[in-house]
């Protein structure tokens, strides 16, 4: 009867029915824990942002951490929508060329100046 159950339903009713109210009450409890566990977060995240305010010695001038814009689900969201992603693989592979072209360029440049200009050896 804890689960929610009436007498009617749990003497009367289908002998199935106290394993779904037990699913579901095992939900609801997984459900309350995933909410509480996340109030804690932004609890815990909004501590440690306005910790360098507290510390005793702090500089004149410190500020906080500011206030997060979005909550984490929807972060979460946005980094696994796919255009999002592929922009941050564009990001990457961009990154990687720009490194191969300044090592190539700074190659070529103490080439010239410690070799040949025309290529050949010798």
């Amino acid at each position: 009867m804890s689960l929610g159950m009436t007498y009617a339903e749990y003497w009367d009713g289908d002998n199935q029915l106290p394993k779904y109210y037990y699913k579901a009450e095992e939900l609801r409890k997984d459900r309350i824990d995933a909410e509480m566990w996340t109030q804690a977060m932004y609890i815990y995240e909004a501590i440690c942002d306005a910790t360098p305010l507290m510390r005793p010695f702090a500089k004149p001038g410190t500020k906080a951490v500011p206030f997060r814009s979005k909550p984490f689900r929807e972060e979460i969201k946005e980094r696994k929508k796919p255009e999002n992603r592929a922009k941050q693989e564009m990001n990457k592979m961009l990154a990687r060329m720009q490194v191969w072209v300044a090592n190539t360029r700074r190659t070529f440049k103490s080439a010239k100046k410690g070799g040949n200009d025309n290529g050949t050896s010798g």
